[in-house]
This record gives structure tokens, C-alpha cells and sequence, in this order.
């Protein structure tokens, strides 16, 4: 994947159909995982069920959305994430993010975070730290409509 091909962009959910992103004080705020989740499936890929993506939900101090990118997408069963890509995306915004939620699918319907989605928070979480950023939770979301949150489940990972 090109990272010319990893673009910002605005859900026209969120933003009423308009092409612009509103003004940051009249975009949603995703300020619990419930939300946050709320945001990931209004702007996820239809194909949940088949391959595995990785997105990020980049929001300010405040926690209003500024802005979300789909960082990955990989096979059945797992995708791998460049960190590098996460964190330009986060600083280049107009406004850069503060904060920040990543998220990615299960296809198989298994909610339960694996040993290597625990190292990958872990990782997300300390090199977001060294810029500042606060990762502010890592979302397992399958295709039933479910979702996990690993805060709640180990918030030793943040």
C-alpha cells in the first residue's frame, strides 16, 4: 500500500454529506469506547467479514473527531500496522491530533483479543507517548456488530 493511497477523509455520516470537514467545533465527539465504536462501523469497509483492516480515529484534546484513515488491510487472519504511517497521519492533520483511538476487525467473529493484539496496543501506546499523543483505546470490532475494547479488558497495556 502506497501512502499516497492512506488518505485523510471525513465520513459523510459525520460531516451531513458535506465534501468540506466542518468546522472542528461542530464535529462529533468520541469521548467513550461506546462512541468511538459508534464511529468505526459508520465509516469501516463493507467487507468486515473477509479481511482484516486496521483504521485509526485521530481526535483532539476534547475528543472531537478530526479525522480517521485506514492504515492497513491484510489477509483472514491478520494485518500488520506501520507505525509510521499512524503517527504521520496524526501530526499532519491541520489541527494535530492529541488523541487517538485505533481500531481493527476480527473476520472470524472472535471477539477476544489475541496475545499479539495485547503487543501491538502496548506498541501503539509507547510510541504515542514519545510524541505526546494518548492512545485513548484499541477497539476488536467483529462482523455481528460486537466489539471489545482492550482499555477495559487490561488497561495495563496504556
Amino acid at each position: 500500500m502506497q501512502v499516497q493511497e492512506i488518505t485523510m477523509s471525513y465520513a459523510p455520516a459525520l460531516v451531513g454529506g458535506r465534501k468540506t470537514p466542518p468546522p472542528v467545533s461542530a464535529r462529533p465527539s468520541a469521548t467513550s469506547p461506546d462512541l468511538a465504536h459508534a464511529v468505526f462501523r459508520a465509516i469501516w469497509a463493507d467487507d468486515m467479514d473477509i479481511c482484516e483492516r486496521i483504521y485509526a480515529l485521530y481526535c483532539d484534546q476534547r475528543l472531537r473527531v478530526l479525522g480517521y484513515a485506514c492504515l492497513s488491510q491484510g489477509g483472514v487472519s491478520s494485518t500488520s500496522l506501520d507505525m509510521k504511517l499512524l503517527f504521520q497521519k496524526a501530526v499532519s492533520l491541520r489541527q494535530p491530533a492529541g488523541r487517538l483511538f485505533i481500531a481493527h476487525n476480527h473476520p472470524s467473529g472472535n471477539i477476544r483479543p489475541s496475545d499479539s493484539d495485547y503487543t501491538l496496543t502496548r506498541k501503539v501506546s509507547n510510541a504515542a507517548k514519545l510524541l505526546d499523543i494518548q492512545l485513548l483505546d484499541h477497539l476488536i470490532l467483529v462482523p455481528d456488530g460486537q466489539f471489545t475494547s482492550i482499555q477495559n479488558l487490561d488497561a495495563t497495556c496504556f
